[in-house]
């Protein structure tokens, strides 16, 4: 509809590589009912696993339409630091 506000809130969320092990990092939202994540591998639930790599870097896109209440989260890709 033309001229119809939308409420959006949109992050992106680098989430490094800590050097030592893989870890899963779960999603979680205050006030959230809803949390649904895009049909990519990567997730486990609302997990994903994040490389051991300290080079390497996750980035997720995390938006709501409704003040919070249902939020969705995309994979965009996984980042190597080169030099």
């Amino acid at each position: 509809m033309i001229g119809q506000k939308h409420n959006k809130r949109l992050k992106l969320l680098f989430i490094l590589g800590n050097g030592s092990g893989t870890q899963a990092v779960t999603f979680a939202s205050d006030g959230a009912a809803n949390i649904y994540t895009d049909g990519n591998a990567v997730w486990t639930n609302r997990a994903i696993n994040v490389p051991a790599s300290a080079d390497q870097s996750i980035v997720v896109k995390a938006w709501t339409l409704d003040d919070g209440a249902t939020v969705f989260l995309q994979y965009l890709g996984t980042y190597v630091l080169t030099v």
